[in-house]
Formats: C-alpha cells, structure tokens, sequence
C-alpha cells in the first residue's frame, strides 16, 4: 500500500516556511527564511484515499487537506528584496507585432499567437515599489497558532 501526501513546515515561531510532497529531502525548508529557526511543527495531509469532504457533515474537512490554522499575529522584517530602498523600479512594456510563425490558413491553431495574427513581445517592465513589501522596506509574515500539530 503507498502513501500520498504532503507536509506542510512551520518554525519555532509559527511562520509557514513552506511545504513539500511527503517523500521529498527536506534540505530546503531546514531553516525559517524570515526568523532563522529551526523547523519545529509539521502538518501532514494524507492525500492517499482523495478527498471525501462530501460524506462529512458540513463544515468539517478529511484529512485531504491542509489544516486550517488561526493566525495569532503578524512578525515583522526588514525587506530582503529591496534592502530597505523601499522603490525599486524595473522598466517594462509589451509591444504588439505580427505573428511569422503562422501562416493565415491555420492561423486559429497557431500556439504563438492563439489565432489573433499578433503575438507580444516583452520590452520592458515598470513598477513604482518592491513587490515583497509594497515600498515599505516591512515585511509582515503571519505567525500561525500551531499548538495542534506535530512536533
């Protein structure tokens, strides 16, 4: 008989740090990317037998999924991405031009421009703030209440 599943990491503190399909090397998440501690709760979510939800009364899951954690509050960090600049710009825009991988009598099954004749091209990209902290230089991470999981 196999097992199917996953887990779900949290630290010390109760940040999420990630999850990983049950049989994967957890080298990865062994420590928390925003506080630095070590992994401390799993949550297991048996995927063997698919999801039954249907045959349980309503409001309850099967252990097909992820346990719903309360959040308890928000820890917070300096942004890693933009290192306190709190903006940080990237120019890009999309330019419009004729499709030449298709030619027009089997232009609807063209993978490149969908049918349309004209496919995008990425010049460049403009943002007016870092995309981890909205421009605040602050990252807020939730800290979950994992009382109820396995250590």
């Amino acid at each position: 008989m196999s097992y199917e599943g996953y887990v779900v990491y949290y630290c010390k503190n109760g940040h999420r740090v990630g999850s990983r399909d049950f049989y994967d090397y957890l080298d990865e998440y062994s420590n928390c990317p925003d506080c630095g501690e070590k992994i401390t709760y799993e949550n297991h979510v048996d995927q063997t037998n698919g999801c039954f939800c249907n045959e349980l009364p309503e409001g309850e899951k099967c252990e097909a999924h992820e346990k719903e954690l309360r959040i308890i509050k928000y820890d917070s960090f300096d942004c890693k991405k933009c290192s306190g600049y709190k903006n940080i710009t990237l120019t890009t825009e999309f330019k419009n031009s004729d499709c030449l991988q298709c030619n027009k009598e089997n232009r609807e099954t063209c993978p490149h421009c969908f049918g349309t004749g004209i496919i995008r091209i990425e010049k460049s990209f403009s943002i007016s703030h870092c995309l981890d902290c909205r421009g605040t230089g602050k990252r807020f991470v939730p800290v979950f209440d994992v009382s109820e999981l396995v250590k």
